[in-house]
């Protein structure tokens, strides 16, 4: 599973750091398509007659049926997977154990063994799974998508108020938020030397319930938080007939605007921005070196990173990423 791009809230506990007997560890059980179990069941080699279509629920029946005893293991991760994939709130470990009559010890290693795998992901931050697919739909394509409602308790934020007493920042408690979204990659090989790399994030983040008193609102949208993130990446390699290669790429990304504080001040909220590289690089077929030219932020993007509106002004804390052109030469030198 990719690394996560979105911005969530930074708050939270570690479902890792919890032993699998804790009630309250709750699973992040985001809807996904049917396709992600299909996927499952392809991997589990269920359709033992070689073709290439997709797996029917028969077809799900009938490899359960065969599998006996013997290989009964794989039936229990197969029904957790189902059973995550087609929910829209938390379970408890314990809830899902009872589900399937498996002590919580046994559904915790099962889900860990899925998360090896790629096809559920554990939050960093909360500990929620979220549910997801990644394979190759045709040889020349390489797909993968997660799927994620994770819900925060008990944040902190960090806000920036104008009062008649001047200017300050205080941790408020800020109560609950949810956060819900997808990540999608893409790798096509369109042969000839051609390659593009695709993403796209989408994360509405949103809080859920404030603490009264707070300066916080519900709805209000967490820092930092942008809705779409965006990347485009074509690539060219080509093999020349006297040995060596030459490898040309561009870069393209994008993020949409995202609020500044905590509090939504309008006058803090930061604009969307896109950047532009380039890098063409040679590598000779003997010596171990490389000689390239590259361009960062080629069309000179002045954006803002950061704003806080201090009362008398608003900081803006700019990117210093202007643009930079130049040459790279590496050797790589033989012990």
């Amino acid at each position: 599973m990719r690394k996560s791009t979105r911005s969530a809230p930074r708050s939270g506990w570690s479902y890792c750091t919890r032993e699998p007997e804790d009630d309250d560890a709750t699973l992040d059980c985001a809807r996904a398509s049917c396709f992600i179990l299909q996927n499952v069941i392809s991997i589990d080699e269920t359709l033992r007659d070689g073709s290439s279509r997709s797996p029917t629920g028969h077809d799900l029946a009938s490899a359960r049926s065969r599998r006996g005893a013997g290989t009964g293991t794989l039936e229990l991760p197969l029904r957790i997977l189902e059973h995550l994939a087609h929910r829209s709130h938390p379970a408890s470990l314990g809830a899902i154990a009872k589900e399937f009559a498996a002590s919580k010890a046994t559904v915790y290693r099962h889900l860990q063994a899925l998360v090896q795998q790629g096809f559920v992901h554990q939050d960093e931050v909360t500990g929620n799974y979220e549910v997801g697919i990644k394979g190759e739909p045709f040889p020349f394509l390489q797909e993968e998508l997660t799927l994620f409602n994770t819900e925060y308790k008990d944040l902190t934020a960090q806000v920036s108020e104008v009062t008649n007493a001047g200017f300050s920042t205080i941790t408020e408690n800020a109560g609950k938020a949810r956060s819900y979204g997808l990540e999608w990659e893409s790798r096509a090989r369109l042969g000839y030397g051609f390659l593009f790399n695709t993403s796209i994030g989408y994360d509405d983040a949103k809080y859920t319930e404030v603490r009264a008193g707070s300066s916080l609102k519900v709805d209000d949208t967490p820092a930092l938080t942008p809705k779409w993130t965006i990347s485009a990446g074509p690539a060219y390699n080509l093999a020349l007939t006297g040995g060596g290669s030459i490898a040309v790429r561009a870069d393209y990304s994008y993020r949409s605007s995202m609020e500044g504080q905590p509090n939504n001040d309008p006058l803090a909220k930061i604009s969307s921005r896109y950047l532009v590289n380039f890098d063409i690089t040679y590598t000779a077929p003997t010596g171990g070196w490389t000689l390239g030219a590259y361009g960062k932020n080629v069309t000179d993007q002045r954006y803002v990173e950061g704003k806080l509106n201090v009362g008398d002004y608003v900081l803006n804390l700019l990117s210093n990423d202007a643009s930079e052109f130049g040459l790279r030469f590496t050797k790589t030198f033989d012990k």
